[in-house]
């Protein structure tokens, strides 16, 4: 976006058809201007849930590894435990 694309768009008369151009061409380039921040904020965000996701599917598989350590552990202190 041109930094006189606001100007124009604040201060621009739409009683000639030079600054409904002008106008136009402002708007379109202001318009183009949100979308591409719209695209890079949605890419961000998808981004940022796909790591989320990372995150929890390897907390998950970190406890489901301690759990599983645990419960060989017990079994085994319940058979020391047991067996005296």
């Amino acid at each position: 976006m041109a930094p006189d694309d606001l100007r124009v768009l604040a201060q621009e008369s739409p009683g000639s058809a030079r600054g409904v151009q002008n106008l136009e061409r402002a708007a379109a380039s202001l318009y183009k201007a949100l979308q591409a921040g719209m695209d890079q904020a949605n890419a961000e965000v998808a981004a940022t849930i796909a790591r989320m996701r990372e995150y929890q599917e390897n907390s998950q598989q970190f406890c489901k590894r301690l759990q599983d350590y645990l419960d060989v552990a017990f079994k085994h202190q319940v058979r020391l435990t047991y067996s005296l």
